[in-house]
């Protein structure tokens, strides 16, 4: 039976990621979780506190496996037990353990197979990207980023744009945890940053380079919002989208002013 893309289908990737690492058995579960999970940071508290994030993230997509899994009427013996599992391998105190010992613990038979079966029986919660998109935009961002890191851009309209990239290139690594809803979040975000960056974005509006390079983080934007209006509708922050996507195309017309 093939896999439908669901919470269950991206959990079952990111542990699978993680058991496809080479690693020492005393290497901490913090290092091996910003491997898996993309994380990057010179500051170690600052790498925590995102990994920590990003871990919260797919625990609450294992409380959506076990709410898919109960309302189809499945028997509890079928997800309750390796959910906890999982849940527990997860957990903020675990991350400072050796991964021998935080992965022991779900390297087993049961565990496997249940991940294995979860998205074949949950249905698709939303209709996937296609991955050759996810990553020519991606490219296409990190290329954009250092245009603007080498450009002669006024020092405020450079650290605004600077700031969108790395919203927009969060999304990029949480999609792979909780779908487009990472892409509705961003929007979210960029709601409220473009608001409150407004003065540079006037500045930049009378700046020839300027506009220039807003114009390309707007088709940046443009793309994120498409992909943010995948996201499932019956969840969370999905089910203000359709009213995020309307306002933040107003503040678009901004950029592209």
């Amino acid at each position: 039976m093939a896999d439908h893309y669901n919470a269950a289908y991206r959990v079952k990737n990111i542990f699978e990621q993680a058991l496809g690492l080479r690693v020492q058995n005393n290497d901490d579960a913090l290092h091996v979780w910003a491997t898996v999970l993309n994380v990057k940071d010179d500051d170690e508290n600052k790498l925590a506190a995102e990994v920590i994030h990003r871990l919260t993230h797919l625990r609450e997509q294992l409380e959506m496996v076990r709410s898919g899994m109960k309302t189809q009427e499945y028997a509890s013996n079928l997800y309750d037990k390796e959910i906890q599992i999982l849940l527990s391998t997860t957990a903020v105190r675990t991350i400072r353990a050796t991964w021998h010992n935080n992965h022991a613990r779900w390297v087993k038979p049961e565990v496997r197979k249940a991940m294995q079966f979860w998205p074949q029986i949950l249905v698709s919660d939303e209709e996937p990207i296609d991955e050759g998109e996810l990553e020519k935009t991606l490219s296409g961002l990190l290329e954009f980023r250092k245009d603007v890191e080498t450009s002669d851009l006024p020092d405020s309209v450079r650290t605004f744009i600077l700031e969108q990239l790395a919203i927009i290139e969060r999304a990029f690594h949480l999609y792979d945890i909780i779908g487009a809803k990472a892409f509705g979040e961003a929007t979210y975000e960029f709601q409220f940053h473009l608001l409150r960056h407004g003065q540079e974005v006037n500045k930049a509006a009378s700046d020839e380079d300027s506009v220039g390079a807003l114009k390309r983080l707007q088709s940046l934007w443009l793309q994120v919002m498409q992909w943010a209006s995948h996201a499932d509708t019956s969840i969370g922050l999905a089910e203000r989208i359709p009213k995020l996507l309307e306002a933040a195309g107003e503040l678009l017309d901004k950029l592209g002013a």
